[in-house]
């Protein structure tokens, strides 16, 4: 029946967030003994603090956001205490520090963590940086730990809804609502999704959240940003599937901030040799980029990081 199915998946996702949580305490400690700052993110910050109960915000992994000069002392720290990274070879590691943004690691047990240093390509470059400036501690975590403001959560879960296209999953609308309900500060949120240039995807998201789950601050929000939309925003329609490819061009057309730009557009047709080396097996270079690039062509691959 309906109500096994979902029994059957609340036991599943308790025993995946037990998994992840003793992964998450040995995380918080070597990071805290070696004095990192990280923040953090995502499903692993939402499900603490968001929801009533971790079990209700299923997350796969651990992501954290760090600061750039960190990262390494990061992973040093981690790799001596049995945490595998996942990105191997010269090009993988080129890419990383060039165009990448987060650090891939295993954990002894085998959960996956991410080591956050920048955001995705398309976000605009200083995100980062400022929602992690403007983090209090978390000394209940880690001496070392922050806990993001609940308004830069909620753009980050905005922005993030879009960079892979439809069918999305509900739950990405429901953060959004969760995050609304907690009385977030409206001033501040729209302020800073006008800083950085994000009034079309937190827009379009916060809608679409408002009217899943009939989140009426969630609609107020997208009411007040629709009208600072730029002309290509505005020219651009959007289905109900909200395409992402879509949102994508709009903001590169209206000159709105992120990472790589126009760039991000040749890294679609022809991925970063960082990221073929990873994903292909040992060989000849010329092989394992000719089957990477036609994979890819066919849409058999990842979309070509960076997002």
């Amino acid at each position: 029946t309906a109500v096994d199915a979902w029994r059957s998946e609340l036991r599943a996702a308790a025993a995946t967030r037990m998994w992840l949580a003793a992964a998450a305490a040995d995380l918080v400690a070597i990071l805290g003994d070696a004095g990192i700052t990280f923040a953090p993110i995502k499903g692993w910050d939402l499900g603490r603090r968001v929801y009533p109960s971790p079990e209700e915000r299923p997350t796969s992994d651990l992501d954290l956001l760090l600061p750039p000069e960190q990262l390494d002392r990061g992973l040093t720290a981690l790799t001596a205490a049995g945490f595998r990274p996942l990105q191997a070879g010269r090009r993988a590691d080129r890419y990383l520090r060039e165009e990448g943004y987060a650090a891939a690691l295993k954990a002894p047990a085998g959960q996956l963590v991410e080591l956050h240093f920048r955001l995705w390509g398309s976000a605009p470059a200083d995100l980062a940086a400022a929602i992690l400036a403007a983090a209090p501690a978390d000394p209940a975590l880690s001496p070392s730990a922050r806990a993001i403001r609940l308004e830069h959560a909620f753009l980050l879960a905005a922005f993030h809804v879009f960079l892979d296209g439809p069918p999305r999953p509900a739950g990405a609308f429901r953060d959004l609502a969760m995050l609304a309900a907690q009385g977030l500060d409206a001033a501040f949120l729209e302020k800073e999704t006008r800083r950085f240039g994000l009034e079309l995807p937190v827009a379009l998201a916060s809608a679409a959240a408002g009217e899943l789950f009939a989140e009426e601050s969630c609609l107020r929000l997208a009411a007040k940003l629709r009208p600072h939309w730029r002309w290509p925003e505005r020219r651009l329609s959007f289905d109900a599937d909200i395409d992402s490819r879509r949102v994508f061009l709009a903001r590169l057309l209206a000159g709105r901030p992120s990472r790589h730009g126009w760039r991000l557009l040749w890294r679609r047709i022809w991925p970063h040799s960082g990221i073929v080396e990873a994903a292909t097996a040992e060989g000849p270079w010329a092989r394992r980029r000719l089957w990477y690039q036609w994979n890819h062509w066919r849409g058999k691959t990842g979309p070509g990081e960076p997002r």
